[in-house]
């Protein structure tokens, strides 16, 4: 099926953190006695993912924000319980959480093939839009690592008070592109990138970098097409 219309998550799809959580998480715990590969703290990671989408849910059914605190305090015993489960370690423990609570220095490089493959679906005609979680100031990573003009449309959640998996989001990107949901498809990395599109009436493209068991979990939707690598999605969409 050709879409002409084509929306993208942003974080860990079009763009990723360098050097990664993962990286640095492993780093962190090395440093402070606990050997940890990076494959562990990928799957530890996922589960932390799994945690978010499902308390995102929880937040946009209730209305109730979790506060920051405690929000980072569940992400670290998440973390803890995957990956410092043999030992107590208070001292490794302390450094995860100083990780989680004050973040890394770090900088968002564009995913392999990325780039390349907007050059491709802007050039055959299709019409591009971004619809993220993420925070106002993501726009000047947007602008600085050269994928602005790419888009007709950059839709973020803090600035128009829906977030992801509420499908309405997508419903009022749709809207600003004069798109049919039944002819446009959302990309993303997230199980709830699945959900929220199915939601809306989109199919979904599921950038199958996590191999995550967490997509069962929204076993109501299916991904149409699972995407390795961003060479394939330009024939995958036209």
């Amino acid at each position: 099926m050709m879409y002409p219309f084509v929306f993208f998550d942003l974080t860990d799809t079009l763009i990723q953190k360098s050097p990664s959580f993962e990286h640095v998480l492993k780093q962190t715990l090395r440093a402070n006695g606990i050997l940890v590969s990076e494959k562990e703290t990928s799957l530890a990671n996922e589960y932390v993912e799994l945690w978010i989408g499902q308390q995102i849910l929880r937040e946009n059914q209730s209305g109730i924000r979790m506060p920051d605190e405690e929000f980072s305090d569940h992400i670290c015993s998440i973390l803890a319980e995957h990956l410092l489960k043999s030992s107590p370690a208070p001292k490794a423990y302390e450094a995860l959480r100083n990780l989680v609570h004050l973040g890394y220095d770090s900088e968002y490089i564009p995913t392999e093939g990325s780039l390349e493959c907007l050059k491709t679906l802007k050039k055959r005609g299709h019409k591009l839009a971004v619809v993220s979680n993420n925070p106002p100031k993501i726009r000047n990573v947007v602008e600085k690592l050269g994928l602005a003009d790419f888009f007709d449309e950059i839709i973020l959640s803090s600035e128009v008070g829906l977030e992801k998996p509420d499908p309405e989001i997508l419903r009022l990107a749709c809207r600003k592109l004069g798109a049919e949901p039944c002819r446009s498809v959302y990309v993303g990395d997230h199980p709830l990138d699945i959900l929220c599109a199915g939601q809306a009436g989109m199919d979904a493209v599921w950038y199958a970098v996590k191999k995550t068991a967490g997509l069962k979990m929204y076993s109501a939707y299916k991904p149409k097409h699972i995407l390795t690598s961003f060479a394939y999605l330009p024939d995958i969409v036209s």
